[in-house]
């Protein structure tokens, strides 16, 4: 009879838990929209920093800064395929992106990159999954004096001279050049973009590294350009006695009016 009973409990039992699961499955009510679903993955993230090593290279004209991963321990992790299924980041605009290992067992970082926090996840051959932030301040490569007055007067079609004065970055240990270089002059007149119609700018003449030409003039972003559209290499080569590569420009204002001028230097993107 104690048995009988047992087993009546443990079948009520049952089915109690057996309505409960439908009761949970159950809807609160007649499905009137589309469903959304979702697939999540939790793993275990551990944490890991980067070191800075002190190195510096350069890979087809862009300047790298050399860093290590290391976990918790100090110990060094390899970035290369060999031991990295993958690696992503999430820069400071929030977008995605994914790296290539190679054979390089370290991270290569673009020193021109805005400034900002670098979030990388990676992910070990052996399921381990680093997440580590790099605190990153942009690096000007190259320093550049300009003699830019900060106001000037100057009659039309009167002459004068701006003369820049670049150096690569002294803190880049080791490097000699970069590629891809530009040097651009903005004008503006009366707070519109100036053209060749308001303005000319003659290049610096051949024992400067010119040939005393009118600068070229880019249509589609309204400036003037100094070196090959696709860019020159600057290299210490070309510093002379005083360590520096000094560009003189010869500036004509053909028009009157309230003139604005900036200059400075941009690396073109890799083809």
């Amino acid at each position: 009879m104690r048995k009988r009973w047992i087993l009546a409990l443990v079948a009520a039992l049952a089915l109690t838990l057996a309505f409960a699961g439908t009761a949970l499955a159950e809807t609160p009510g007649t499905v009137i929209s589309n469903e959304l679903t979702c697939a999540i993955t939790v793993e275990q993230q551990l944490q890991a920093t980067w070191q800075e090593t002190g190195r510096y290279g350069t890979h087809d004209g862009t300047v790298y800064k050399e860093f290590e991963l290391r976990d918790a321990n100090n110990q060094k992790i390899s970035l290369a395929s060999s031991n990295v299924n993958s690696i992503t980041v999430v820069e400071p605009d929030n977008v995605q992106k994914t790296l290539q290992p190679d054979t390089d067992n370290t991270l290569w970082f673009n020193v021109a990159k805005s400034s900002g926090d670098y979030v990388f996840t990676i992910v070990t051959k052996d399921g381990a999954t680093y997440t580590a932030t790099l605190n990153w301040t942009k690096m000007y490569i190259l320093e550049i004096g300009w003699d830019l007055p900060s106001s000037a007067t100057k009659g039309v079609n009167q002459d004068f001279t701006i003369t820049g004065t670049a150096k690569l970055n002294l803190n880049l240990a080791g490097v000699t050049e970069v590629g891809r270089v530009l040097y651009v002059i903005e004008v503006t007149r009366n707070g519109q973009a100036a053209t060749s119609a308001d303005v000319t700018v003659i290049g610096p003449p051949a024992q400067q590294g010119g040939n005393e030409q009118p600068l070229g003039y880019d249509e589609d972003g309204k400036f003037f350009y100094w070196g090959p559209r696709s860019g020159f290499t600057f290299s210490t080569a070309m510093y002379g006695q005083d360590g520096k590569v000094t560009t003189p420009f010869k500036v004509t204002f053909k028009n009157t009016g309230s003139y604005n001028v900036k200059a400075y230097a941009v690396q073109l993107p890799s083809s």
